[in-house]
């Protein structure tokens, strides 16, 4: 048995992949609309145990994790997917390292950023 969550068809919007035991793997397809994706792939020593701040200009930030061990058989990847509400904008994005240290990224270009820890 095992749950992930990943991109497969590459166009920021994650895929859910299920496996049960001698079972048939399922997948379900991310067809939501509205908003803007916004993956984030963190690169680098301290990028397990990350945590990260992404600011809006106007709704409220959004704070998640990377870590490891989340699940039977599998693990939270270092390739976060978040969603830009429609109609706003990011202002910045805050990596605060497992060692302390915090790092400012400035808004992304693109739906697909990579953030050099």
């Amino acid at each position: 048995k095992a749950l992930t969550r990943l991109d497969l068809n590459h166009d920021a919007r994650p895929e859910l992949v299920a496996t049960t035991n001698a079972g048939p793997v399922r997948i379900l397809v991310n067809t939501s609309i509205g908003g803007r994706p916004l993956t984030l792939i963190l690169r680098g020593i301290g990028a397990v145990g990350a945590r990260v701040r992404v600011e809006f200009k106007k709704a409220k930030p959004h704070i998640t994790e990377v870590y490891r061990g989340s699940g039977y058989l599998t693990g939270s990847a270092t390739t976060l997917y978040l969603g830009v509400p429609e109609g706003d904008r990011v202002e910045a994005i805050y990596v605060h390292k497992t060692g302390g240290e915090e790092k400012k990224f400035p808004p992304p270009q693109d739906e697909v950023e990579v953030l050099e820890l």
